[in-house]
């Protein structure tokens, strides 16, 4: 299979499985939980701890315009607020950014 040949299939089965998250997304975002997002019924337990040490990575950004791409329920975008000067929160699941 040659290089365009490659692309084509490849950016088809992009196509398709782009299709595939959406859906599945959007069928299991009708119950906004943490443990529903996150696929974990301790999921509460475990933000707890994992929210701070993934915070604790990113660059400064206090007084920063921040962009959270796939926000989700918004796990972080509470966090990102108290300090960023600006946050602009996105998910490509429109029934999240309605209730969020």
């Amino acid at each position: 299979m040659d290089a365009a040949a490659a692309t084509a299939v490849n950016g088809v089965l992009e196509v398709e499985e782009r299709k595939a998250q959406k859906s599945y997304w959007e069928e299991h975002s009708k119950d906004l939980t943490v443990e529903a997002m996150m696929l974990d019924s301790r999921a509460a337990d475990l933000d707890k701890e994992e929210r701070p040490e993934i915070l604790s990575l990113l660059p400064p950004y206090e007084g920063k315009s921040v962009l959270e791409l796939g926000a989700g329920i918004g796990r972080f975008t509470g966090e990102l607020v108290k300090t960023a000067g600006h946050v602009l929160a996105m998910d490509f699941i429109e029934s999240v950014i309605k209730k969020v």
